[in-house]
């Protein structure tokens, strides 16, 4: 094994921990909420933007693969997504990922009918 460099200051990551933010676009307490979690047959994608822009939404199993993306330009203010995962996709975790013009926020939501 090779040693490739150093790590000064070791950062914890968690899956709430924002991958990158800007305070000016989105609201500090409420990056991403997914509700009811563990869903059912209705996702909620719930956030809150401070300007109005254009967002992608990309619903991921855990191995990465594509389940569901969306495109849209939300307001101002408080957003929420419906998401309909369909029957055909199976119980089990999968990352909702919501990428802004200065962040990329990621939560995991449970499917479990």
């Amino acid at each position: 094994n090779a040693v490739w460099g150093k790590i000064e200051t070791p950062v914890e990551l968690t899956l709430a921990t924002t991958v990158s933010t800007s305070d000016d676009i989105i609201a500090k307490d409420d990056h991403l909420v997914i509700y009811p979690n563990p869903a059912g047959y209705y996702v909620y994608i719930n956030f809150t933007s401070m300007i109005d822009e254009e967002i992608s939404l990309t619903i991921t199993d855990l191995l990465g693969a594509e389940v569901k993306s969306f495109e849209h330009k939300v307001e101002q203010g408080q957003n929420v997504i419906e998401w309909k995962p369909g029957a055909s996709l199976p119980n089990g975790l999968y990352m909702v990922t919501l990428k802004t013009q200065k962040g990329i926020y990621s939560r995991l939501a449970e499917l479990l009918r």
